[in-house]
């Protein structure tokens, strides 16, 4: 039972953690996501950056910005992954409570940790989509 209550904050704690770095870091970039921008300037410096590591990057335009929304949605489908199992978890604590309260109570808080934190990579889903996309059209002028 401890395991899971710490899985469980450890999941309340990553979803919000990415939200917060995402709302963070990329939002600002896609503020500034018009041509001519510092962006130019950011997209310059991911094409060094990944030539001097050796990573192929002749794919076309925003290949590398396409690589890291990769990675981010992957991240973000990992904890929706684990909210799902939460919630899972916390309906059959319920369900087989027995009139127990102390289980009722311990279920409830878990759905509602979860269902906070499915909110949450909700948000941090459609912020990330959307900021990749400027990313990429602001760096190649098209939109995947």
């Amino acid at each position: 039972m401890k395991f899971l209550s710490t899985m469980q904050r450890l999941g309340t704690k990553l979803a919000a953690g990415a939200s917060i770095i995402v709302m963070t870091v990329a939002l600002p970039l896609a503020v500034h996501a018009e041509p001519g921008s510092a962006f130019v300037a950011l997209n310059k410096n991911f094409t060094d950056t990944s030539s001097a590591a050796g990573v192929d990057t002749a794919k076309g335009e925003g290949a590398l910005p396409k690589l890291i929304g990769g990675f981010i949605k992957q991240a973000i489908g990992l904890l929706g992954i684990i909210l799902v199992v939460l919630i899972i978890y916390a309906g059959f604590l319920w369900m087989t409570a027995a009139g127990n309260e102390d289980k009722v109570k311990k279920a409830k808080a878990i759905l509602t940790n979860a269902v906070v934190g499915m909110v949450l990579i909700f948000a941090a889903y459609a912020v990330t989509d959307f900021v990749i996309g400027a990313l990429i059209k602001g760096t190649s002028g098209t939109a995947s």
